[in-house]
Order: C-alpha cells, then sequence, then structure tokens
C-alpha cells in the first residue's frame, strides 16, 4: 500500500478521533499564538521604551551636606571616557530665569488663555508669567530632545561646554527678532545678570496646548517648549552660582545591552564609593515608566507556556484512549515486514497532516483575533492613576503598549512550539509501538 494512501487512510478511517484531535490542536494553537502575539507587541513596546530612555548611567554624590568636600573631577571623567562603549559624558542645569531684553513667548496651539490671577503663582519664588527655562548642559547634543528629535538645530550650532552660548526655539527668535550673533541677557532669582551669544536657532516639535488642569495661571507660559533656551553649562553655572564639580555626571552608553558592563567597569575604578553613588538610570526609569509593558509581557508568557504544556498533556490524554487501535495496526504491519521505525514516522505524519490543519485555522483565527487580545490586556493593566497636567506638549504616553503583526520570526517560534507539543504528546504512544512485539500486537482485540 502507498505510503500516501496509508497516511490519508490513518486521518479518514476514524473521522471521530481525526475531528477531537483537528479541535484541540485548533485551540491549543491559538492559544500557542495568543500568547506570541501579546509577547511580540510587548517586546517591540519595550525596545522602543528603552530607545526613549536610552542607555545611560547616573554618578552622583551620595551626602552634600558632608563636612568633607565631595567633588566629581576632571580626572575622575578622563578615567571614566576611556572605557569602553561610551559614547560622551554631561553635567547639566535646569532652573528657571527672567528675560531682560526680550520677552517670551505667549503663543499657544490649543486651549484658552490662562487665568491672569497673580495669586496663583505667588508661592513660586522663580516662576513668572515672564520666565524662560534655562537647560545648561556641557554637551546639549546628548540631551533627550536633541536625541530623540523632538527639536531640530535649523541655524547656526549647538553648544557645548567649548563652544559656549546659547541656542533658542524659532518662534523665540522670530518673537524678538533675534538672529546668531545676537546677544540677550537673563537673571536669576538670585539676582544675578548673565549675558550671553546665540549661537544656534532650533525648532522643536512639540506643542503648546492649554489643559482645565492648569492650577497656576499665565505662569504655566514659562513652561513652554518655545520659551526652552539650551545653554551652555557656563552660563547655568554663572546664573546659579553653581560648582561644576558638584553636579551629577550623566554617563551615555552606546547601546542598552552594554549599561550593566559599562557600570560594572566603573565601579571597578578606584574611586571612593563611600562618597558616590551610581545608578543604572535606563533601567530605574523603565521600572517607573514601563510597568505595564513589563505586566503584559509577563502575561504573554504564562499564555504561551500554559498552552504548550497544557496542550501536551491533553493531547498525550486523548492519544491514550486509542493506544489499542495503534498497536493492532501496528502488528498488522509489523507481520507484513514492516519496520517500526517507518510505523512510527507514518503514525507522527498522519497526525503532522491533522497539526497542518489546525495551524492554518489557528493563524486565520489570530489574524482576526490577536489584535483584540492585545488590546484586552491593554485596557485591563492600565494604571487608575490620574495625572493632571497644566499642559500637553505632544508627547504624552509614549511608553505604552505597540500592536505588532506577526512576522516570520513569531511564526518560526510558533511551528516549533507546535511540534514540540505534538512530539510531548505523542511520546508514551510511540515508546509503547516501539516496545511491543508482533505476536503480542496480534492478541490486542481490536475494539
Amino acid at each position: 500500500m502507498g505510503w500516501i494512501k496509508c497516511l490519508i487512510l490513518e486521518c479518514t478511517r476514524k473521522p471521530v478521533k481525526s475531528f477531537c484531535l483537528f479541535l484541540i490542536m485548533t485551540i491549543i494553537f491559538i492559544g500557542t499564538l495568543m500568547g506570541i502575539q501579546v509577547y511580540h507587541s510587548a517586546d517591540y513596546s519595550k525596545e522602543k521604551a528603552f530607545e526613549q530612555i536610552g542607555a545611560y548611567i547616573l554618578l552622583e554624590l551620595k551626602d552634600e551636606h558632608n563636612d568633607e568636600k565631595q567633588n566629581i573631577t576632571d580626572d575622575m571623567k578622563r578615567e571614566i571616557e576611556e572605557i569602553d562603549h561610551i559614547v560622551g559624558l554631561n553635567q547639566s542645569i535646569v532652573e528657571y530665569a527672567i528675560p531682560v531684553n526680550f520677552l517670551n513667548s505667549k503663543k499657544h496651539t490649543g486651549g484658552q488663555y490662562p487665568d491672569v490671577d497673580k495669586s496663583l503663582y505667588q508661592d513660586y519664588v522663580d516662576l513668572t508669567p515672564d520666565s524662560v527655562i534655562i537647560d545648561a548642559n556641557s554637551d546639549c547634543t546628548l540631551i533627550d530632545d536633541f536625541r530623540l528629535g523632538k527639536s531640530a538645530l535649523i541655524k547656526g550650532e549647538n553648544v557645548s561646554y567649548d563652544n559656549k552660548g546659547i541656542v533658542i526655539e524659532q518662534t523665540l527668535a522670530e518673537l524678538n527678532d533675534l538672529d546668531v550673533g545676537d546677544k540677550i541677557i537673563l537673571t536669576s532669582i538670585h539676582g544675578i545678570e548673565v549675558e550671553t551669544e546665540i549661537k544656534g536657532i532650533y525648532k522643536t516639535k512639540a506643542s503648546f496646548d492649554l489643559t482645565q488642569d492648569n492650577m497656576i495661571g499665565e505662569a504655566v507660559f514659562a513652561m513652554s517648549p518655545y520659551n526652552k533656551i539650551y545653554a551652555s553649562l557656563e552660563v547655568g553655572l554663572q546664573l546659579y552660582e553653581k560648582e561644576k564639580e558638584e553636579l551629577s555626571l550623566c554617563i551615555y552608553v552606546d547601546q542598552v545591552s552594554n549599561v550593566q558592563t559599562v557600570g560594572e567597569e566603573i565601579k571597578a575604578l578606584e574611586f571612593d564609593w563611600n562618597k558616590y553613588g551610581l545608578f543604572n538610570m535606563t533601567s530605574s526609569m523603565y521600572g517607573m515608566k514601563c510597568e505595564q509593558i513589563e505586566t503584559i509581557s509577563n502575561y504573554a508568557k504564562i499564555i504561551y507556556v500554559y498552552s504548550i504544556l497544557i496542550g501536551a498533556i491533553v493531547l498525550s490524554l486523548v492519544l491514550s484512549v486509542y493506544v489499542k487501535y495503534y498497536c493492532y495496526d501496528a502488528g498488522i504491519f509489523i507481520s507484513l515486514g514492516t519496520g517500526k521505525g517507518r510505523i512510527v514516522l507514518q503514525y507522527l505524519c498522519s497526525i503532522l497532516i491533522i497539526m497542518a490543519g489546525s495551524a492554518f485555522v489557528s493563524i486565520v483565527c489570530s489574524l482576526i483575533l490577536g489584535q483584540k487580545v492585545v488590546d484586552f490586556l491593554d485596557l485591563q493593566t492600565q494604571s487608575n492613576y490620574i495625572v493632571e497636567s497644566y499642559f500637553l506638549n505632544g508627547f504624552e504616553d509614549s511608553y505604552k503598549i505597540q500592536k505588532r503583526v506577526l512576522g516570520m520570526r513569531q511564526y518560526v517560534m510558533f511551528f516549533l512550539g507546535a511540534i514540540g507539543i505534538i512530539m510531548l504528546s505523542c511520546m508514551p504512544l510511540i515508546i509503547e509501538l516501539l516496545h511491543f512485539q508482533p505476536r503480542k500486537i496480534l492478541e490486542i482485540e481490536r475494539e
């Protein structure tokens, strides 16, 4: 009898058995695909979250009030820069300042003009409706706004510790008719006045929509992305009377996968670690902002593993019901001279044919249900914590789960899991077939 004909007969002679196997496999495979679909979406979201967070470590002083002077010195920085995978170091100061010879922007892209009541912001000693934000850095090209493309330089050059000055937003420049090479004057809450040169003009992709939750009135304009001035660190040190050596040091790494290794190498340096703290900010920020992604990822693993394990157990129980039937057929084939290996292979192929049909139906169902399962888990794992924002800038909720369709890698993962289920469930019967002798098998009465 031909090989293919035997396979067809194996699948059609027991239609109830074949249908039961088909139905059970389909349910199991749908569960497996759902797990893969959810995990793929969570894994992609995790990857994107890490891209936004960036790979960086923070070195800072443990206790600024200690009597013994503690500094992050230039010698320490040079030692750190020699470590592989480090792409840059940055120190920063972010504070409010008051414009002296120019005005801040009151432009907003949405919402009503805020309440002009001065009592709303009078308790904030450094915040006024006319303030601007000074974001001073030793290297502005490393900070998130430029690194993530939220802001882009359109004229001039960016600033750093060696290239002293400021870069201002296009809206602010046009309002005050300012250009590269012009000088502006800023004053801090301490009454210190600093004159600095505009080295570049940038354009932000952020918007500025005022919300009904704004409780500080006109002072909200100080938080506008149009009023954000990036400065070299020297400007911040002068305005706010701070020492560079007392500032935390942000250490940027080339890849997230190298953060742990770089951290260990920094820890191996001969610094007085009783004075300094080293923090994996990538991991910390991910833990703070991406709890939902990690929760959904864990659910996906549970769905996938349980589908395989429970599926294998259920299938093995179902197949054990037909053990005498398979042994009877095996006895006939062996008496006709067929080898046990071929009998086992034929048995596996008949199961694989049913599996192929189940897999096809499961894939179709997953294409219909997959996105809905991700949406359901997304809804169930959302935090009930409500954040009230004074304004929206268009970059909110950037760490949510992002739905993805399955690709070739995920389907390979599915088929490997499916074959694993089949092999686990068929193993008891295969062992039974291989150990039975022909005479003993032929004595079995077919039920």
